[in-house]
């Protein structure tokens, strides 16, 4: 399978993961076993993105605040936030994945799985961490 359609599929299993993460507790190691066998998984990615947005969970959330605009943390949907954690996990720690592809899968997860104007407030606040982390790629 081509790596990119292996990594598109993988974030959607991100976002699953953190979502149901946030609503069970259940431990982290057990979610990811239950996505071993999905198709089309890039498991080493996988781990990455949930044990990496997960673990620096505060300091993403720190980053988000001021570019929520006039929600608070609190006020946003539980997609919305998983979709952002697994976005901003990326744009500050994955390097080697351009930021317009990471806005960009946010961006259709929000569409798929969000609200109707999700996929809005997900790019405008991704947008802006972009700005922020990734200043010199975000200006070429």
């Amino acid at each position: 399978m081509n790596k990119n359609r292996s990594r598109k599929r993988t974030r959607v299993y991100a976002m699953e993961i953190v979502y149901q993460w946030m609503h069970t507790k259940t431990a982290v190691d057990e979610l990811l076993n239950r996505y071993q066998e999905k198709p089309a998984v890039d498991m080493p990615y996988l781990e990455d993105l949930i044990q990496g947005a997960l673990s620096k969970k505060t300091e993403i959330e720190k980053k988000l605040v001021p570019f929520l605009v006039d929600r608070s943390l609190d006020e946003v949907t539980d997609i919305e936030y998983a979709i952002l954690v697994v976005g901003s996990y990326e744009l500050m720690f994955q390097y080697d994945v351009p930021y317009r592809v990471i806005i960009n899968e946010a961006i259709n997860l929000a569409k798929s799985y969000g609200a109707q104007d999700a996929y809005r407030f997900v790019n405008s606040v991704l947008d802006q961490v972009a700005k922020q982390e990734r200043g010199l790629e975000y200006r070429d």
